[in-house]
Protein backbone atom coordinates (compact mmCIF):
# COMPACT_ATOMS: atom_id res chain seq x y z
CA UNK A 1 0.00 0.00 0.00
CA UNK A 2 1.48 3.36 -1.02
CA UNK A 3 2.07 6.21 1.49
CA UNK A 4 -0.37 8.34 -0.53
CA UNK A 5 -3.08 5.71 -0.24
CA UNK A 6 -2.42 5.44 3.49
CA UNK A 7 -2.85 9.21 3.84
CA UNK A 8 -5.93 9.17 1.62
CA UNK A 9 -7.59 6.52 3.76
CA UNK A 10 -6.83 8.42 6.94
CA UNK A 11 -7.95 11.72 5.42
CA UNK A 12 -11.19 10.16 4.22
CA UNK A 13 -11.89 8.84 7.69
CA UNK A 14 -11.18 12.24 9.17
CA UNK A 15 -13.40 14.01 6.65
CA UNK A 16 -16.23 11.66 7.48
CA UNK A 17 -15.82 12.31 11.18
CA UNK A 18 -14.81 8.72 11.91
CA UNK A 19 -12.07 9.78 14.30
CA UNK A 20 -12.30 6.68 16.49
CA UNK A 21 -11.54 4.55 13.44
CA UNK A 22 -8.11 6.12 12.81
CA UNK A 23 -6.26 3.73 15.15
CA UNK A 24 -7.96 0.70 13.61
CA UNK A 25 -7.20 1.96 10.11
CA UNK A 26 -3.52 2.27 10.99
CA UNK A 27 -3.58 -1.35 12.17
CA UNK A 28 -5.16 -2.41 8.89
CA UNK A 29 -2.49 -0.51 6.95
CA UNK A 30 0.26 -2.30 8.83
CA UNK A 31 -1.48 -5.65 8.39
CA UNK A 32 -1.72 -5.07 4.65
CA UNK A 33 2.05 -4.87 4.31
CA UNK A 34 3.60 -8.19 3.36
CA UNK A 35 7.23 -7.09 3.39
CA UNK A 36 8.39 -7.63 6.98
CA UNK A 37 11.29 -5.18 6.69
CA UNK A 38 8.97 -2.38 5.54
CA UNK A 39 6.44 -3.29 8.22
CA UNK A 40 9.13 -3.16 10.90
CA UNK A 41 10.44 0.17 9.61
CA UNK A 42 6.97 1.72 9.79
CA UNK A 43 6.32 0.30 13.25
CA UNK A 44 9.68 1.63 14.43
CA UNK A 45 8.82 5.02 12.97
CA UNK A 46 5.48 5.07 14.78
CA UNK A 47 7.07 4.05 18.08
CA UNK A 48 10.31 6.05 17.91
CA UNK A 49 10.50 9.09 20.19
CA UNK A 50 12.71 10.73 17.57
CA UNK A 51 10.35 10.14 14.67
CA UNK A 52 9.52 12.95 12.27
CA UNK A 53 6.31 14.74 13.16
CA UNK A 54 4.40 13.61 10.05
CA UNK A 55 3.02 10.52 11.78
CA UNK A 56 2.27 12.51 14.92
CA UNK A 57 0.28 14.93 12.79
CA UNK A 58 -1.57 12.04 11.16
CA UNK A 59 -2.64 11.05 14.67
CA UNK A 60 -4.61 14.30 14.85
CA UNK A 61 -7.59 13.81 12.51
CA UNK A 62 -8.92 17.28 13.23
CA UNK A 63 -5.72 18.73 11.74
CA UNK A 64 -6.03 16.54 8.64
CA UNK A 65 -9.59 17.75 8.22
CA UNK A 66 -8.48 21.36 8.75
CA UNK A 67 -5.82 20.98 6.05
CA UNK A 68 -8.38 19.60 3.60
CA UNK A 69 -10.67 22.54 4.33
CA UNK A 70 -7.83 25.00 3.68
CA UNK A 71 -7.26 23.53 0.25
CA UNK A 72 -10.98 23.70 -0.46
CA UNK A 73 -11.02 27.36 0.55
CA UNK A 74 -8.01 28.11 -1.64
CA UNK A 75 -9.96 27.01 -4.72
CA UNK A 76 -8.71 26.56 -8.28
CA UNK A 77 -7.70 30.19 -8.77
CA UNK A 78 -5.79 30.13 -5.52
CA UNK A 79 -3.84 27.11 -6.74
CA UNK A 80 -3.17 28.83 -10.07
CA UNK A 81 -1.88 31.93 -8.27
CA UNK A 82 0.41 29.87 -6.04
CA UNK A 83 1.71 27.91 -9.01
CA UNK A 84 2.41 31.08 -10.98
CA UNK A 85 4.35 32.56 -8.05
CA UNK A 86 6.39 29.34 -7.73
CA UNK A 87 7.19 29.19 -11.44
CA UNK A 88 8.22 32.84 -11.63
CA UNK A 89 10.72 32.18 -8.86
CA UNK A 90 12.03 28.77 -9.90
CA UNK A 91 12.14 28.75 -13.72
CA UNK A 92 14.82 31.47 -14.09
CA UNK A 93 17.02 29.47 -11.70
CA UNK A 94 16.25 26.24 -13.59
CA UNK A 95 17.26 27.91 -16.85
CA UNK A 96 20.44 29.27 -15.33
CA UNK A 97 21.34 25.78 -14.08
CA UNK A 98 20.11 24.04 -17.25
CA UNK A 99 17.53 21.95 -15.36
CA UNK A 100 14.32 21.04 -17.17
CA UNK A 101 11.30 21.35 -14.88
CA UNK A 102 8.47 18.94 -15.69
CA UNK A 103 5.17 19.17 -13.82
CA UNK A 104 3.16 15.96 -13.34
CA UNK A 105 -0.60 16.08 -14.00
CA UNK A 106 -3.02 15.75 -11.11
CA UNK A 107 -3.87 12.10 -10.56
CA UNK A 108 -6.73 11.54 -10.92
CA UNK A 109 -7.61 14.64 -13.00
CA UNK A 110 -10.65 15.60 -10.94
CA UNK A 111 -11.26 16.83 -7.35
CA UNK A 112 -10.82 14.41 -4.46
CA UNK A 113 -12.05 15.09 -0.90
CA UNK A 114 -13.38 18.34 -2.37
CA UNK A 115 -9.82 19.54 -3.10
CA UNK A 116 -9.53 21.21 -6.53
CA UNK A 117 -7.10 19.96 -9.18
CA UNK A 118 -5.75 22.10 -12.01
CA UNK A 119 -3.32 20.13 -14.22
CA UNK A 120 -6.09 17.99 -15.64
CA UNK A 121 -6.76 18.64 -19.33
CA UNK A 122 -5.48 20.28 -22.51
CA UNK A 123 -6.96 23.71 -21.76
CA UNK A 124 -5.39 23.76 -18.31
CA UNK A 125 -2.04 22.52 -19.57
CA UNK A 126 -2.09 25.33 -22.15
CA UNK A 127 -2.73 27.78 -19.31
CA UNK A 128 0.07 26.26 -17.25
CA UNK A 129 2.65 26.55 -20.03
CA UNK A 130 1.72 30.20 -20.57
CA UNK A 131 2.20 31.09 -16.89
CA UNK A 132 5.92 31.20 -17.61
CA UNK A 133 6.38 30.61 -21.33
CA UNK A 134 9.84 29.14 -21.18
CA UNK A 135 11.29 25.89 -22.54
CA UNK A 136 12.46 25.00 -19.03
CA UNK A 137 8.85 25.06 -17.82
CA UNK A 138 7.64 21.75 -19.20
CA UNK A 139 5.67 18.60 -18.64
CA UNK A 140 5.87 15.10 -17.31
CA UNK A 141 3.10 13.87 -19.58
CA UNK A 142 1.49 10.94 -17.79
CA UNK A 143 -0.65 8.59 -19.85
CA UNK A 144 -2.27 6.96 -16.84
CA UNK A 145 -3.16 10.23 -15.10
CA UNK A 146 -4.55 12.23 -18.03
CA UNK A 147 -5.98 9.10 -19.64
CA UNK A 148 -8.30 8.51 -16.67
CA UNK A 149 -10.59 11.17 -18.14
CA UNK A 150 -12.24 9.95 -21.34
CA UNK A 151 -12.43 13.57 -22.53
CA UNK A 152 -8.62 13.76 -22.78
CA UNK A 153 -7.16 12.74 -26.16
CA UNK A 154 -3.77 11.71 -24.89
CA UNK A 155 -2.20 10.87 -28.26
CA UNK A 156 -3.22 14.30 -29.55
CA UNK A 157 -1.65 15.89 -26.46
CA UNK A 158 1.60 14.06 -27.17
CA UNK A 159 1.66 15.38 -30.72
CA UNK A 160 0.76 18.93 -29.65
CA UNK A 161 3.14 19.35 -26.72
CA UNK A 162 5.82 17.23 -28.36
CA UNK A 163 5.82 19.58 -31.35
CA UNK A 164 6.27 22.45 -28.88
CA UNK A 165 9.21 20.59 -27.28
CA UNK A 166 7.62 20.94 -23.85
CA UNK A 167 7.46 17.23 -22.92
CA UNK A 168 10.54 16.68 -20.77
CA UNK A 169 9.53 13.33 -19.27
CA UNK A 170 6.87 10.73 -20.03
CA UNK A 171 4.99 8.08 -18.07
CA UNK A 172 3.50 5.22 -20.07
CA UNK A 173 0.92 3.06 -18.28
CA UNK A 174 -2.51 1.93 -19.30
CA UNK A 175 -5.77 2.13 -17.38
CA UNK A 176 -9.27 0.76 -17.85
CA UNK A 177 -12.12 3.27 -17.63
CA UNK A 178 -15.15 1.62 -16.02
CA UNK A 179 -18.83 2.14 -16.80
CA UNK A 180 -19.35 4.44 -13.83
CA UNK A 181 -16.53 6.72 -14.96
CA UNK A 182 -14.03 5.47 -12.42
CA UNK A 183 -10.90 3.61 -13.48
CA UNK A 184 -8.50 0.87 -12.55
CA UNK A 185 -4.91 0.06 -13.44
CA UNK A 186 -4.42 -2.42 -16.26
CA UNK A 187 -1.70 -4.14 -18.24
CA UNK A 188 0.23 -1.97 -20.68
CA UNK A 189 -1.05 -3.52 -23.90
CA UNK A 190 -3.86 -1.72 -25.76
CA UNK A 191 -6.03 -4.82 -25.41
CA UNK A 192 -5.76 -4.65 -21.62
CA UNK A 193 -7.00 -1.11 -21.11
CA UNK A 194 -8.90 1.84 -22.53
CA UNK A 195 -5.92 3.62 -24.09
CA UNK A 196 -4.27 2.80 -27.42
CA UNK A 197 -0.68 2.14 -26.41
CA UNK A 198 0.45 1.62 -30.01
CA UNK A 199 -0.96 4.97 -31.19
CA UNK A 200 0.47 6.78 -28.18
CA UNK A 201 3.98 5.33 -28.57
CA UNK A 202 3.78 6.11 -32.29
CA UNK A 203 2.89 9.72 -31.43
CA UNK A 204 5.96 9.98 -29.22
CA UNK A 205 8.09 8.52 -32.03
CA UNK A 206 6.63 10.86 -34.62
CA UNK A 207 7.45 13.98 -32.59
CA UNK A 208 10.99 12.75 -31.99
CA UNK A 209 10.64 12.25 -28.25
CA UNK A 210 13.58 10.34 -26.80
Amino acid sequence: MSPFLCFAILASAAEGGHFKAIGEIKKLILNSLHNEEIKKAIKDLYESKDRYDVFEEMNKPEEVKELIEKYKDLGEEGLWNNLKHFLEEIIPVAEECDVLMAIHPDDPPWPIFGIPRIITCEANIDRFLKLVDNHYNGLTLCMGSLGCAASNDYAAMVRKYGAMDRIHFAHLRNIRILEDGSFEESGHASSCGSLDMYEIVKAYHDVGFT
